[in-house]
């Protein structure tokens, strides 16, 4: 077994696949499964001809136990040793290498994943690592493990899934923001009107999560994504007649302000801000 090292450059030098790592605890645990499978049998065995009385038998069971025991024991050690990490490397690893392999092994399945404000797209889906107890999420969800494989498979069936995303309900939650930042309180509005009524979408985010730790649950990307369905849906008019824009500007440029997400074809669409026309009947 090699020598390990607490240094995150030590830990990045061993620790550079664990996909493999897993892989081959994986197969230990096969062979520790296939060798108590032998030891069951004879069990089964030795249970049947003490039932029939039958001594012969007996005999011959009692003789394969020793060697069944021995492996049975030499498969157990195996597996015990076959997960050579701390959970303290791990961490180290999962903040330091394990985006990048992560990416490797999402590329030999055809998988598009691109990194965007500390998280990472692959559409529909949006990853956080979360290092400090070592775990992925996606969609805000813990994932069952952090396999890379693994985690690409739920990845490329998310893919396949309909999307659960209500454009409808999400429109109106916009428009309702919209209306409160624009509407005229005390011959003033908060929006002033000689800007065209153009709300910067950070305005319109810090709204959206104004209580404590609700930036946590939803994040930039999230908010980003859903813009980005809603135009994708084509449902852009609410029931009372008002349509949507997400307009161009500068802010677009700097990117300052700007909300990101990445479609399927992997091009990139930025968001500043965004208003509401009256419908023309």
């Amino acid at each position: 077994m090699p020598l390990f090292f607490i240094g995150t450059t030590k830990v990045q030098q061993y620790m550079n696949n664990l996909e493999q790592a897993f892989a081959e605890t994986e197969d230990t645990a096969a062979t520790l499964l296939k060798t108590a499978q032998a030891m069951a049998a004879q069990a089964k065995r030795l249970q049947k001809a003490a039932k029939e009385g039958n001594i012969a038998n007996l005999k011959k069971i009692h003789a394969n136990l020793d060697q069944v025991m021995e492996d049975l024991g030499a498969a157990v050690a195996i597996t015990q040793e076959s997960w050579p990490y701390t959970d303290n490397e791990v961490l180290q690893y999962l903040d330091q290498g394990y985006v990048e392999e992560l990416f490797e092994v999402a590329e030999e399945h055809d998988l598009a994943i691109h990194e965007r404000d500390g998280q990472l797209i692959a559409y529909p889906s949006i990853l956080s690592v979360v290092t400090s107890d070592g775990s992925v999420r996606i969609d805000r969800k813990k994932a069952p493990g952090v396999r890379p494989s693994s985690l690409v498979a739920l990845l490329i069936k998310n893919q396949k899934k309909k999307p659960r995303f209500r454009p409808g309900t999400f429109l109106r939650a916009l428009y309702g923001v919209y209306q409160e930042l624009t509407r005229e309180q005390g011959g003033r509005a908060l929006i002033a009107r000689e800007t065209g009524r153009v709300v910067p979408l950070d305005l319109v985010y810090r709204m959206f999560t104004s209580m404590p730790g609700a930036s946590r649950d939803y994040t930039r990307t999230d908010f980003a994504r859903d813009i980005f369905e809603l135009e994708r849906s084509g449902e852009k008019v609410t029931r009372t007649g008002f349509e949507v824009f997400f307009p161009s500007s500068t802010g677009t440029r700097s990117g300052k302000g700007v909300f990101s997400f990445i479609g399927p074809d992997g091009s990139e669409a930025s968001y500043y801000g965004m208003r509401f026309d009256k419908v023309d009947r």
